[in-house]
């Protein structure tokens, strides 16, 4: 089964459970894909991150501004 899961930072040091189920659901056999607003800061980020190479499948949203002539010279 193909999950997403939407978050707004990732990876996040701080939520842990998220984490777990991300992880769970891959042991079990889903293919999961994480979409998120921005990343976090890489300093510092759980095991299970590198483990389970979860950023191959982290894919963030890109920001439209809301000024049509900013979205023009972008």
């Amino acid at each position: 089964m193909n999950i997403a899961f939407i978050v707004g930072k990732f990876p996040s040091v701080s939520e842990t459970f998220i984490l777990n189920q991300i992880t769970g659901l891959i042991d079990r056999g889903h293919q999961v894909d994480i979409y998120a607003e921005k990343p976090e800061s890489l300093t510092t980020v759980h095991k299970q991150i590198h483990t389970y190479q979860l950023l191959t499948n982290t894919y963030y949203f890109t920001t439209v501004h809301k000024n049509y002539l900013k979205r023009l010279l972008m």
